[in-house]
């Protein structure tokens, strides 16, 4: 592949000047090979897949751990949106697609009343969205990706554009008449919610490989992209069975949207289908692996992971170039806390689809449980380059710069996204959040209250709000916005328990208290079933079980944090909380001056009630200095 590169080199002066280099190059290659001894591969990396920090939550992806929290983004159509036509087409000279940034997004309207042409729909949109991610790099093109629109579920081009920064739709319409199959492609001028260009391509249901390829290159000719000779297996479905395919494209599409349960046995099913026509059709083999690993996550029965991982290793022995597989076996490595293991699929994965969004926010997943922060770094600004208008790269770098404390780039990178994605939601709840960290707490109020104008209903926003009272001593009202929170996602033990800690410092009772921390920390438990070395959940878990008053179990948990995590700041001031509560002051006392020195808020360390006791100890007072009130 490196040596075809070099060959395709736009510029002549960048290309082999000979037939004899090539040929010097080929043998060197062969030894390579032969002998077995590969040049290590340069590492990569991207996202974090988590929630929580301490106090406040920041919204993307991430895990972090203190007291406040983060979030994700995303985007789709809406019934009754109204898309004006346009007057005239754009010429080939006046559109250029480098200039949009673009989401498929599967119409919800004809597709609604029928579930299987509605799973169809999604799944030609997500294998469309793949194919045009690949070609971003050397297409120029901006391309939202598929996970994240199903995701956060966002179901209008208003949504889109808010929160994503879309400029550019691609909505899919998909009709059935008996056998035959019509698809109408419109592209749509977002901000002017106006009509570019209409494509309308027909096929057949018992052969859906003929019209993916169709839909493929009518999109691929309304964007004026032109494949070269070297992306046209792009076209290529990874099975030359028809009736395997449609199988697969069908449950691709229920796989989208994961987050409803009763769609995780219909993709079980149609995958299944799919390797009973083509058993040897890799694509199928990591479907159902992520589908196990679905259900998995929707029961919490542990049987269905290893079935998951049979499937995904299935489906690289099967075909190792391809991406699905190595994506797949990654995200089941990182899920179980094998980290090692899920840098070395991830890794592959990325070099074999550089722009692959699922690789690079799998890969910095584990390349921060591994602790190579400068390779995260790197390779947030490695997506960054990739795709420069497009918010989630300035989100990940975001939330990486709140972890190592480096808050004034977090903020500027929060910034950026807002900037993009001027009305989204999320982009505020992270820039409060950096703002939070840095002390500037007028600011930090503001984009909270500005993330929950936009959306009442986001849990995180409610979380850090109800922080920003607790630490100033406003704990009912703090316990009012927790409760929220915890109502809006009653799966987030953080939530639970950021209420159990206004419950014990307010009104509500130490026993009421002691229950919901207890409930918070059972909560932890489930995860750690998984991933016993989530190092936030253990810190979480631990500091739960020591307001709970189990002392020996808190000291046990926060050991294996440390040991997992042992420079992350906000591990270091979780500890410093479970020792001091243990009675182990000198301990906590020198994991405070720690996550201090490394950019943890002195003002949230002086603001803490339950360091109160300390105020007065000649190394607490030095340690929080001017943030004393």
């Amino acid at each position: 592949g490196r040596i075809i590169q070099r060959c395709l080199e736009k510029n002549p002066a960048d290309r082999y000047q000979s037939a004899s280099e090539v040929q010097s190059e080929m043998k060197a290659l062969r030894r390579e090979v032969e002998s077995g001894e590969f040049p290590p591969r340069r590492r990569r990396g991207m996202r974090i897949d988590a929630r929580l920090w301490g106090g406040i939550a920041l919204a993307v992806f991430s895990i972090l751990a203190a007291v406040v929290l983060i979030i994700e983004l995303s985007g789709g159509p809406e019934t009754g949106e109204r898309v004006e036509p346009a007057a005239e087409l754009p010429t080939a000279s006046a559109f250029n697609a480098r200039d949009w940034i673009i989401a498929v997004m599967p119409s919800q309207t004809t597709a609604a009343a029928d579930a299987d042409l509605a799973a169809l729909n999604e799944g030609l949109a997500f294998t469309l969205t793949a194919k045009l991610a690949q070609l971003s790099r050397e297409h120029d093109l901006q391309v939202s990706p598929a996970n994240l629109l199903r995701e956060e579920g966002i179901d209008s081009l208003e949504k889109a554009r808010r929160e994503l920064g879309v400029t550019l739709a691609l909505n899919f319409d998909t009709h059935r008449f008996d056998d035959r199959v019509r698809v109408n492609v419109q592209l749509v001028d977002v901000p002017r919610q106006r009509q570019l260009m209409a494509e309308t391509i027909d096929g057949y249901m018992d052969d859906l490989l003929a019209l993916e390829e169709k839909v493929t290159i009518r999109v691929l000719r309304l964007l004026r992209v032109e494949l070269r000779p070297m992306e046209q297996d792009l076209l290529q479905a990874g099975t030359s069975e028809p009736k395997a395919h449609a199988y697969y494209l069908r449950g691709q599409g229920y796989l989208q949207s994961f987050l409803e349960s009763e769609n995780i046995e219909p993709a079980v099913t149609l995958f299944e289908q799919a390797l009973r026509v083509d058993p040897a059709y890799a694509r199928a083999h990591a479907g159902l692996g992520e589908a196990f690993w679905r259900r998995y996550e929707m029961t919490g029965d542990s049987r269905w992971v290893e079935a998951a991982f049979e499937e995904c290793r299935t489906a690289v022995e099967l075909d190792e170039f391809d991406v699905a597989g190595h994506v797949c076996l990654g995200h089941l490595y990182n899920g179980t806390g094998r980290t090692e293991e899920a840098i070395s699929e991830l890794e592959l994965a990325s070099s074999l689809d550089p722009a692959n969004d699922q690789a690079l926010r799998g890969l910095a997943d584990a390349y921060l449980s591994d602790g190579e922060m400068e390779l995260a770094e790197e390779t947030y600004k490695e997506a960054i380059a990739l795709r420069p208008h497009y918010w989630a790269g300035y989100n990940w770098l975001g939330i990486f710069y709140i972890r190592q404390g480096r808050y004034p780039e977090a903020i500027q990178s929060f910034e950026e996204v807002v900037r993009l994605a001027p009305d989204s939601y999320r982009g505020y709840s992270n820039l409060g959040a950096a703002f939070y960290y840095a002390e500037r707490r007028v600011e930090a109020r503001r984009a909270f209250e500005r993330a929950l104008e936009i959306n009442s209903e986001d849990d995180l926003s409610a979380a850090n709000l109800g922080t920003l009272y607790f630490f100033e001593g406003r704990f009912d009202e703090a316990a009012e916005l927790f409760a929220r929170a915890a109502a809006l996602d009653e799966d987030d033990y953080f939530n639970v328990g950021n209420l159990a800690d206004a419950y014990h410092w307010g009104g509500e009772g130490e026993e009421k208290a002691r229950q919901t921390y207890l409930r918070a920390a059972e909560m932890c438990q489930d995860r750690l079933q998984v991933n016993p070395k989530e190092p936030f959940v253990l810190a979480d878990r631990a500091y739960f079980l020591a307001m709970a008053g189990a002392a020996a179990e808190a000291e046990e948990e926060i050991e294996k944090a440390l040991e997992v995590a042992p420079d992350d700041v906000s591990i270091q001031h979780r500890a410093a909380q479970v020792y001091h509560l243990i009675g182990q002051t000198e301990t906590a006392l020198q994991l405070l001056e720690s996550s201090v020195e490394e950019g943890y808020p002195r003002s949230e360390v002086a603001a803490d009630p339950l360091f109160a006791d300390l105020k007065g100890n000649v190394q607490f007072d030095a340690l929080i200095g001017e943030s004393l009130p």
